[in-house]
């Protein structure tokens, strides 16, 4: 089986911010027939995640060849991306509360 012909069945995204802390993680498992950005690609994930806040740039991607139960090939991608820098205000402004035990 080639993989270049083959399709993602689903992609790992992870957002990270300037100093590479992950500010967001999506799995979209229905990434049939759409193209898999590359390193360097701006990308907007809003038709996929449904939040404006989810889109940066490619810097990283990795392929993971699996099989389905029924035996067939499957490729995930995980995606590292970057998020906007202005974005990234709204995304760290709520504060956490953790416990002091």
């Amino acid at each position: 089986m080639k993989t270049e012909a083959t399709a993602a069945s689903g992609v790992w995204i992870e957002f990270l911010d300037d100093r590479g802390h992950t500010v967001a993680r999506h799995v979209v498992d229905e990434w049939h027939g759409r193209p898999v950005p590359a390193r360097g690609d701006h990308v907007d994930f809003a038709d996929i995640v449904g939040v404006r806040k989810h889109r940066g740039v490619v810097i990283a991607r990795q392929f993971d060849m699996q099989h389905s139960p029924d035996g067939e090939p499957q490729v995930w991608v995980r995606l590292v991306v970057r998020v906007d820098r202005d974005l990234l205000p709204q995304m760290t402004s709520q504060q956490l509360d953790f416990s002091r035990n």
